[in-house]
Parts: C-alpha cells; sequence; structure tokens
C-alpha cells in the first residue's frame, strides 16, 4: 500500500473468518447515579496566570500555554521551564515513540524532546487546521498515531501517512478514542454525526464494528480498564438516551446506560481506572463535577460549592488519577484521594540496577512528613526542596544489597491541613523471581471466590478482568487479609493471599 493512499474499510460480511457484524442490541432501563453528599477535593495550583491550552504527558509531565508560552512542568520542577512562543497557539499533542511528544498548532507541526523544540517531520505530508485531535494508539511494534478533523481520518505509522475510509460511516470532525476491544482486538473508536462505531485492523486494513445504534455523542473516552464511555448529546436514537446521559461499553461488549444527577458533558478518563465528568452546563453558573471509580460515583466539591466554573476545561487525568483543570485562574490539579507519586521504579518493576527513586505526594506544600519501612524494617529518606512546588524524598536501593525474590517499600505520609494519613505500597522484585500469572494463578481464585457477585449480572461492582484486579489489587489484598471479601463462603487462606502480593509484585503477569 503507498503512503498517502486510501486504507479502504471492507465490510466485514466480505472478509473470510470474520464475525458477523452484529445487530444493535436495545439498551437497558437506564441506572441512576447516585453520588452521596458532596466529596471534599484537594485542590492544587500548578501554574498560575489564564491557561489556554494544556495536556498530560507521560513520564508525570505536563504542558501548558500561558499567554502565549509553552510551559513544561515535571513533578520534581521547583518551576516550569519556558519553552518560548515559537509553536503558536496549541491545539493538540500526543507522544511519540522514544519520549518525544507531537505538537500541533497555528504554526504548524513540532516535536518537543529533552534537548528542545523542532519541526516535525510529519509537516511535509500534513498541514494542521486547528480543529484535529490527535491520537497515540499502541501496536507491536511502536506507536500509531491517528488524526480526526475536518477532512476525516489520517493514520501516521512508519513513516507514512494514509487517509482512512468507513465505507458509508461518516469520519468528518469525528472524536477518537483508543481501546475496550472487539473479540479481543484493539480497536479506534469513532463518534461522528450520530454514530459509534469501531475500526479493528484486519490484513491490509480495516473493519468497521457497530454495535450500539444510533448514538450522538457529545464526548467520548476510555478509561484504564478498556471501557468505553459515551457523553449523549439526545440528538441521535431517542431511545438511546436523553441529553446527558452516559453509555459505558465492557470490554465483553454489552453496554450499560447512566443517568446522572446533572448532564454530563466531558469525559477525562485515567490509567488508574477512574473516570471524571464535568456537567455539562455552560450558562455562566459553577458546573458540578463527578468521579467514577469501581463504579462509586461521587460529587467532587471546593469548600462546599461545585469544584467548576463555565470556563474551566478539563485537561485529562494523570496516572495516579488527577484531574487537570485549566481556567483563567491557571492550570489546577483536583483529587479525590491523596496518593504518593513514586519516579524512578515502576510498581512491579524488577530493580537490576543501583537506583533513586523520589517519593512526590500530593499536595506536597502541605506534606510534613514521609516514612519508609523495607520489608518491614525502617529506611531513611532524603528530603528534597522544590521550592514553592514544596518537598520530595528520595531513597537510593542497591538489588545487590537485596535477597532475590519480591520486596515491598512501605511510605506513610501525613499532612499538616489535617488531612486523614496515607500508607501507600511500592512493591518490586530482585533477581530469580518467577512471579503468579493473571491465566494460572489469579483467574481461578476470581472464578472461585469472585465471580458469584462482581460481574456484569452479579449486582456487586465489576471485578471481571485483569485490568479489573490491576486497578483495584490493594483494595482487594485489604480485604481479603481483613476476611471482609468474600461476603459469604470460604475466605481465601494465607497461601491464596501471598500469590496475589506476589502477583502485584511481579507486575501483574498475563
Amino acid at each position: 500500500m503507498s503512503p498517502r493512499s486510501p486504507l479502504w474499510i471492507l465490510s466485514l460480511a466480505a472478509l473470510v473468518g470474520c464475525p458477523s457484524e452484529p445487530e444493535p442490541v436495545a439498551p437497558p432501563a437506564p441506572e441512576e447515579i447516585w453520588t452521596g453528599e458532596g466529596v471534599e477535593a484537594t485542590v492544587e495550583l500548578l501554574i498560575p496566570g489564564p491557561v489556554s491550552f494544556a495536556a498530560t504527558l507521560p513520564g508525570w509531565r505536563i504542558l501548558a500555554q500561558v499567554e502565549g508560552r509553552l510551559l513544561e512542568l515535571g513533578p520534581l520542577d521547583s518551576a516550569p521551564i519556558d519553552h518560548g512562543t515559537d509553536v503558536g497557539a496549541l491545539s493538540a499533542v500526543a507522544p511519540l515513540d522514544g519520549g518525544g511528544v507531537l505538537l500541533s498548532a497555528n504554526n504548524g507541526l513540532f516535536t518537543l524532546h529533552d534537548w528542545g523544540l523542532a519541526p516535525s517531520p510529519l509537516s511535509d505530508v500534513f498541514t494542521p487546521t486547528g480543529d484535529e485531535q490527535l491520537l497515540a494508539a499502541p501496536r507491536d511494534t511502536g506507536l500509531d498515531l491517528w488524526i480526526a478533523g475536518e477532512s476525516g481520518l489520517s493514520l501516521w505509522r512508519d513513516g507514512s501517512l494514509f487517509g482512512v475510509s468507513a465505507g458509508d460511516l461518516p469520519t468528518a470532525n469525528a472524536q477518537i478514542a483508543w481501546g475496550s476491544p472487539v473479540q479481543g482486538n484493539g480497536a479506534l473508536w469513532v463518534a461522528a454525526d450520530d454514530v459509534v462505531y469501531a475500526l479493528v485492523e484486519q490484513g491490509d486494513g480495516f473493519v468497521t464494528w457497530e454495535e450500539a445504534g444510533a448514538l450522538a455523542a457529545l464526548d467520548l473516552a476510555v478509561d484504564g480498564v478498556d471501557d468505553l464511555w459515551v457523553a449523549l448529546t439526545g440528538a441521535g436514537d431517542p431511545e438511546a438516551g436523553l441529553p446527558g446521559d452516559l453509555r459505558r461499553r465492557l470490554p465483553d461488549g454489552s453496554w450499560q446506560w447512566f443517568r446522572p444527577p446533572e448532564p454530563a458533558g466531558v469525559f477525562a478518563p485515567s490509567a488508574s481506572g477512574a473516570v471524571w465528568v464535568a456537567e455539562a452546563r455552560q450558562d455562566g453558573a459553577d458546573r458540578a463535577l463527578f468521579h467514577q471509580l469501581l463504579d462509586t460515583w461521587s460529587e467532587l466539591v471546593v469548600d462546599g460549592a461545585p469544584a467548576l466554573t463555565d470556563a474551566d476545561r478539563l485537561v485529562g487525568a494523570d496516572d495516579a488519577g488527577r484531574l487537570l483543570v485549566r481556567g483563567e485562574a491557571g492550570l489546577r490539579r483536583i483529587s479525590a484521594e491523596r496518593t504518593v507519586v513514586v519516579l524512578g521504579l515502576p510498581d512491579g518493576a524488577v530493580l537490576d540496577a543501583p537506583t533513586t527513586l523520589a517519593f512526590v505526594p500530593t499536595l506536597a506544600t502541605a506534606a510534613s512528613e514521609v516514612t519508609a519501612r523495607l520489608d518491614g524494617d525502617a529506611v531513611a529518606l532524603t528530603e528534597v526542596d522544590l521550592g514553592e512546588a514544596g518537598r520530595a524524598w528520595q531513597i537510593s536501593l542497591d538489588p545487590f544489597e537485596l535477597a532475590d525474590g519480591a520486596h515491598e517499600l512501605a511510605l506513610a505520609v501525613s499532612w499538616d491541613d489535617g488531612h486523614e494519613p496515607l500508607d501507600q505500597g511500592v512493591f518490586f522484585s530482585v533477581g530469580a523471581f518467577v512471579p503468579p500469572t493473571w491465566t494460572d494463578d489469579i483467574l481461578p481464585l476470581n472464578v472461585q471466590y469472585c465471580a458469584d457477585c462482581h460481574t456484569p449480572n452479579g449486582g456487586a461492582h465489576l471485578l471481571d478482568t485483569r485490568e479489573r484486579w490491576r486497578a483495584e489489587v490493594d483494595g482487594i489484598i485489604e480485604n481479603t487479609i481483613s476476611g471482609a471479601m468474600p461476603l459469604s463462603g470460604d475466605k481465601l487462606d494465607p497461601d491464596q493471599i501471598r500469590s496475589i502480593e506476589l502477583w502485584r509484585a511481579g507486575d501483574f503477569q498475563e
């Protein structure tokens, strides 16, 4: 296939061995979302001034544009890095292989690397118009870059740009999201006009997959457990929902329907499985902000009032599930729960060389103390001054001084604003260590102890996939140790609980 030629989308029926395109299933009755009393949020001002654009980046970094200046803020930076005004007004960003970032702005396309800004080679074949959405999607050999805009869909792969057609389905001005697999295959979800459908790669092209009927999407997103979320405009099939209703597609292809207390507007999903939802109203009044995690919904408030103004815009959520919001007052970070960001060693990684870890608590300006225990023994941390950003703490670990196997670095954090102290663990392994796997060790526990309740038809919140277990593993271990779960029948024995702990320490092997 030649570069910049259309990737024609074949119908499913024309491909030998492909499943038939599903008939849209009538949605169930909507479930009324109950949020209870408002939950007081933790709010941090990260960058002051009128922020016209912002984005979350890999490595806990943040990009923001303030009065035309491009600013970059990392978790250990005492002040933002200023990249100047050369790019012009930013409209979209996307991560690239190797740690770089693609920037789309009115002055063209740029890449941002550790060494600075440069024009993007994509500029030779693509000129942004300012309304594009950029999306990086994983593949076996790296990342694909999807571009959605007024002219339709395009795919940048291996140095070539391809136009993508979806047959009779619309592609212009589409919203796109990656995830929520179709029969086990990764999918690009597309919302355009009054239809939501998936593109699934097969052979030299893509097949279309439409299963939900006429859904007109106000916003589209995929969360960290591969659920697809759709906020409805109400302009599609009137039987599919009212304006501001939510539809959720589970990885098994089933759909759910929610009706929030206020009409939903836009989403900000996170890798943690949390989803933030902003109220759709834009009448100059403050707007409600909702938070969903493990099928529990909460309304976040600040000093008892709605958390968002009409001028606020959701930027996205970081890997810890904390929300970024931009507006005239600056770039704020809103947290439903406080946590500690761990830098230098991902949870469940193998420690194979001397490594320095850094710990940055939420609301670091008010953190009064951070202590640590390694495999139960107290260890010393070094404090790092971050200026107005607060403080961080560090520790150096040497694998040659540790025994082979799984290890836990337990952190304890306290704040001077009266917030409840936090306990959080970092799990890693050293040397010869064969961790349990989901298929052989954890899935059988799920089937035996959890499947009766924690499935789409079981009545309890979902706990039916490896991704959901990974998102909830700390709570699972805590509840099984205490005996709070399972609710009925036999409890897990110490060896079974230890297997879950070792699975976590071994990076949640498939």
